[in-house]
């Protein structure tokens, strides 16, 4: 049997300039959370350019997913063989999921 596949495209416009817009397409879901993860690195990287050494909580991180200008989703369901849509609401609730799977998965180890 084959295994369906997917595929997601980040939208993200982080200012209410429109030439902010940009998109990022990944394989999985778990690839797409990672992406939003490293554009918030590059974020606090650029608001703290001093600091070399920088963390951040769950909250930092959905603070400013929330209060992006606007970021959605598109999934690509090949049964469908359509894209269907998801909100920024979707992406906190993905993005929460996958960050506490990861710590969870973190602390198994470092117990």
């Amino acid at each position: 049997m084959a295994v369906a596949r997917t595929h997601f495209i980040l939208l993200i416009q982080p200012s209410e300039d429109s030439f902010s817009r940009s998109f990022s397409d990944f394989e999985t879901i778990d690839e797409l959370m990672e992406g939003i993860t490293d554009i918030y690195d590059d974020y606090i990287k650029k608001a703290f350019p001093s600091k070399s050494n920088i963390t951040y909580d769950l909250l930092s991180i959905l603070k400013f997913v929330k209060g992006l200008r606007d970021i959605s989703c598109l999934e690509y369901k090949q049964i469908q063989n359509m894209y269907i849509p998801h909100s920024k609401e979707w992406v906190a609730q993905e993005l929460y999921k996958y960050l506490a799977k990861k710590h969870a998965e973190e602390n198994r180890f470092n117990a």
